[in-house]
């Protein structure tokens, strides 16, 4: 059966006002509303871009869930749509050690280049979007928040 899908927009990176690598937010948000929500408590799977501020996101807006024992898998589909500097990720051993709580061992090893289904092009943007509906209806939790 095809899951529900919660999408979540990424919040402004840090390293837009401060050290590029830092894993936690500073001053931590008060506890998110989210946690009464009927539908967060039923999020059984996590599925974050491997990218600075959706990494910073995840873990400000759904660590509850993490703390929980909700699994977190890193998907590149899911990254920026063009070739700017601040829309292309960190390399794999940058960002897995500064952010070591996630597993990079799945992580395409393309990623960050914007090659092949990555690459900034209609047919690249088009072709990761397939890949990523794909993956998600084949995915057999019922609740995944992406």
């Amino acid at each position: 059966m095809t899951p529900t899908v919660i999408l979540i927009r990424h919040a402004q990176a840090l390293h837009t006002h401060g050290p590029r690598l830092q894993p936690t937010m500073p001053n931590p948000l008060p506890a998110p509303t989210q946690k009464t929500s009927p539908l967060a408590q039923t999020i059984d799977l996590i599925v974050v871009s491997p990218m600075i501020r959706t990494l910073q996101t995840a873990q400000q807006s759904l660590g509850w869930l993490i703390e929980r024992g909700v699994p977190v898998i890193l998907r590149p589909e899911w990254q920026e749509n063009s070739a700017k500097p601040c829309d292309t990720g960190t390399a794999i051993p940058i960002m897995e050690a500064a952010w070591p709580q996630f597993n990079w061992a799945d992580v395409d090893p393309l990623f960050p280049k914007k090659e092949g289904l990555y690459e900034y092009s209609q047919n690249g943007l088009t072709q990761r979007g397939i890949e990523a509906r794909r993956w998600l209806r084949e995915r057999p939790e019922k609740c995944i928040a992406v």
